[in-house]
């Protein structure tokens, strides 16, 4: 580690301890020139707003869908510039898009750019992304309040539509269909996905609303963090079939057993 990027780590700690606005750029910039290997800090405007349902930021496990429609022509060559907490599913017209964000240290947010390239279609798209805020401890993702800021971008860098908190593009709604009481992974993970499946769950996705998927919400404009670069390349997401099927079976469950529930491995809050 040069001592540039020594530098730069002990700068960063020392603006979120202060919450001073420190320009980093310059030290940045002399560390990547030295090939120490550190990437360019986001610092341009953004339209977008972090966001998020008002007053329910530090809920655990609750997940929220958001959706914005958009013409096809005017995104031609377009991406989906997007970040939030804790971890987000990206559809587009309903086919799934992508996952993220990649990973950052606490305080931080990594920001991704999906191209939206040949799903897109002539007329009316919908962009759908799925938020799951955790809120809780763990070695798999960190803990802070939830938050999604987005944005849709055409190939001429014209913002289509983006999030905030007075009444934009993007229309958000609590998804009740899945459940948040349930037991964790494990100490070092987050929370396992149960859900109340009916068959028309993910219509959300295209854009239609069913009242008894989602209860309806108001956004609230959250603190804007610094935002990273993603570094590392997007997957491409290929389906890899089974090989082999190895075995079959049923799960029975047995009331008359004692179940045991820690706290400490349980959802309770919310």
């Amino acid at each position: 580690m040069t001592k540039e990027i020594v530098s730069l780590v002990y700068a960063i700690g020392a603006s979120v301890a202060s919450g001073a606005v420190l320009d980093l750029q310059p030290q940045i910039d002399a560390a990547a020139a030295k090939g120490g290997g550190v990437v360019r800090v986001e610092t341009g405007e953004h339209e977008a707003k972090p966001v998020w349902p008002e007053g329910r930021e530090k809920e655990w496990n609750c997940q929220v869908g958001f959706t914005a429609e958009f013409d096809g022509a005017a995104a031609k060559g377009g991406i989906l510039r997007y970040t939030g907490a804790t971890m987000c599913r990206v559809f587009l017209n309903g086919e799934f898009l992508g996952y993220g964000p990649a990973r950052a240290a606490h305080g931080f947010a990594r920001v991704e750019e999906l191209p939206l390239g040949e799903k897109l279609k002539p007329g009316r798209n919908v962009i759908a992304i799925e938020v799951a805020g955790y809120n809780c401890d763990s070695f798999y993702t960190v803990r802070q309040p939830s938050f999604l800021q987005a944005e849709i971008v055409s190939g001429d860098g014209k913002v289509l539509a983006a999030t905030d908190a007075k009444g934009g593009a993007f229309k958000a709604g609590i998804l009740d269909y899945r459940v948040r009481k349930v037991p964790r992974l494990s100490f070092q993970r987050t929370f396992v996905e149960v859900y109340n499946a009916w068959p028309y769950d993910n219509e959300w996705r295209l854009g239609i609303r069913p009242p008894f998927v989602e209860q309806p919400c108001t956004l609230a404009e959250q603190p804007q963090l610094p935002l990273l670069p993603r570094i590392v390349p997007i997957p491409d997401y290929a389906i890899l079939p089974a090989k082999t099927l190895v075995a079959t079976g049923t799960v029975k469950y047995d009331e008359t057993l004692p179940v045991k529930t820690p706290r400490s491995m349980t959802c309770t809050e919310g």
